[in-house]
């Protein structure tokens, strides 16, 4: 498994697929035209397309996309040990021309799992790491990926607050302006949320801050200091240490290695070439 984060600002041309590719957006929001129809992906949005099939990108603004190229045949040679049962599985060892682009919509506490896991094997691919350990990458991207919705569904009020998360991480929020926004107490919000999301609003929004520092980090040359300012973190010190936090190594030391990997970058088929206390959530 190849993967890869790229940002975008125009259409991309129509290629076809050497092999299935898996998208996360990251941020933004994209039109994707494929032979059948076109669909609009969002940030958060997790969506396969299938081999053998054209494609073609339209951002809708600034869009980061991290995509992850897959060896559908030798998934299809292990179809044996994988859940017959799930729509994503069956899209993937599936015939080729009986599959349309598929919205995997895992659960919301699953997606900042998918994407620490890509992250993970994108890292892996810039320095040695042993193949037991990405595979364990692989198993927890695939673990999350088909991850049953046990928990009841998503409240609307949270489906709200997570969007404009999303959608504003530079917004300077509060536990109590989020509530507000979203018409529920905070004590509401907090307990909701943790059930639906598996973590509390504070914790989302930092996840949501890093990965557009992570996008920005590696499509523009501004400094650590004014990318952490752009998405919404007032102190740069404080900043670098949730980034480390979250993936691993600080601001610095992912652009370096994200931005001069000596390598030639990795082309998708896509074309797309290698986002209680009333105390701000910080």
């Amino acid at each position: 498994m190849c993967v890869n984060r790229a940002a975008y600002t125009s259409a991309t041309r129509r290629v076809v697929c050497d092999e299935s590719q898996l998208l996360l957006v990251n941020t933004g929001a994209t039109l994707l035209n494929f032979e059948s129809g076109e669909l609009e992906a969002n940030a958060g949005d997790v969506i396969l397309l299938p081999r053998r099939q054209r494609y073609e990108g339209t951002p809708l603004g600034h869009v980061t996309i991290t995509t992850a190229r897959i060896d559908t045949t030798f998934l299809r040679d292990q179809a044996r040990w994988l859940p017959e049962d799930n729509a994503l599985i069956s899209a993937l060892v599936a015939p080729d021309s009986d599959v349309a682009p598929l919205v995997v919509n895992p659960p919301l506490r699953e997606v900042p799992r998918i994407d620490a896991a890509l992250r993970q094997l994108m890292q892996g691919q810039l320095r040695y790491t042993s193949p037991f350990r990405r595979f364990r990458h692989v198993a927890d991207l695939f673990d999350a990926l088909t991850a049953p919705s046990s928990a009841p569904s998503t409240h609307d009020s949270v489906r709200r607050a997570v969007a404009l998360l999303v959608e504003h991480s530079e917004h300077a929020w509060t536990m109590q302006s989020l509530a507000e926004a979203v018409l529920l107490s905070r004590s509401q919000l907090n307990r909701l949320f943790q059930r639906d999301v598996g973590m509390g609003p504070a914790g989302f929004l930092r996840h949501q801050r890093v990965r557009r520092m992570a996008a920005l980090l590696t499509a523009t040359s501004e400094t650590v200091e004014t990318i952490a300012r752009q998405v919404g973190w007032t102190n740069p010190s404080h900043a670098a240490r949730a980034f480390r936090t979250v993936t691993g190594v600080s601001p610095r030391h992912y652009r370096r290695h994200h931005r001069d990997d000596p390598r030639p970058p990795e082309r998708t088929d896509m074309g797309f070439a290698p986002a209680g206390a009333r105390s701000a959530m910080r």
